[in-house]
């Protein structure tokens, strides 16, 4: 309970961040919650690894997931992502393809967003609408193409999005807006996604890949080949610092995050985020 109490006592300090992004960062945490003790917790694919390196696991947005680890103290943490780089476990979030002729008309139907000349493989951030334009979450789309769409929204609010995205999609698909074709939605279940963040990320990073990560900046993606993995890499990230947000299958998540986890780069729990 005490760990709990804790991590309650960080994510409400969102008062004290210095910048726009940062605001919205500790509001995007605050509002993914913190589960109660009875509640049965998910577990992301890098549970097991968590354990095996020390990490002390809180409830959080339904999911158990790693506070800190071993005896590294939150400031120190925090302090080593800001100045190095460091890797979070954000496996939790709820990742999601949109596909379809009409995909860009449907996601600008939920959104108050233009997608239309969005270019490929650029994100913007965007929240999900309700029928009287009131906020439901917050999410980040990328666009792949004209008829392809990568999305991610919170966990904290897991069952609700997607039942919305479910009950829009029937909605959409049954009329006339669909005449061109119709909407796939694919729940990328089990996904890791983990960031690297850090202003040496990009170093770090560079050293696994012969993809010129310059030319990867903030808020563009690609596939990015990493050491025989080809996974979608994302630049950006929420704590101040450069860094990347990388997709990976379930059956590569361990292996990868091994990759990603070797010195200078620290793990680091939701207590370094504050």
């Amino acid at each position: 309970m005490l760990a709990v109490q804790t991590l309650r006592n960080l994510l409400a300090s969102g008062s004290r961040c210095q910048s726009s992004k940062q605001c919205f960062t500790f509001t995007r945490l605050r509002a993914r919650g913190v589960a109660t003790s009875g509640e049965t917790l998910r577990k992301t694919k890098l549970y097991d690894f968590h354990v095996q390196n020390g990490a002390k696991m809180v409830p959080f947005a339904g999911y158990s997931m790693p506070l800190s680890y071993g005896s590294v103290g939150q400031v120190a943490s925090h302090t080593h992502i800001r100045t190095s780089v460091g890797l979070f476990d954000v496996g939790h979030m709820v990742q999601s393809n949109f596909r379809g002729p009409t995909v860009t008309a449907f996601l600008e139907w939920l959104t108050p967003s233009s997608l239309t000349t969005l270019p490929a493989y650029s994100s913007t951030l965007s929240v999900l609408l309700n029928e009287k334009g009131g906020i439901i979450d917050d999410t980040v789309i990328t666009k792949h193409s004209d008829v392809a769409y990568y999305v991610v929204t919170n966990a904290g609010r897991r069952d609700k999005d997607l039942a919305w995205f479910q009950e829009k999609l029937d909605e959409w698909n049954a009329s006339e807006r669909a005449k061109d074709g119709k909407v796939e939605h694919e729940v990328l279940e089990d996904w890791g996604l983990v960031a690297l963040q850090g202003p040496e990320a990009a170093q770090y990073l560079q050293s696994l890949t012969s993809f010129d990560l310059k030319g990867l900046t903030f808020g563009k993606s690609a596939y990015v080949p990493i050491e025989g993995f080809n996974l979608h890499v994302a630049r950006g990230g929420y704590t101040g610092e450069d860094g990347f947000e990388i997709s990976i299958p379930p059956s590569q998540t361990v292996e990868v995050t091994q990759l990603l986890s070797k010195s200078p780069v620290q793990l680091a729990g939701l207590g370094a985020r504050d």
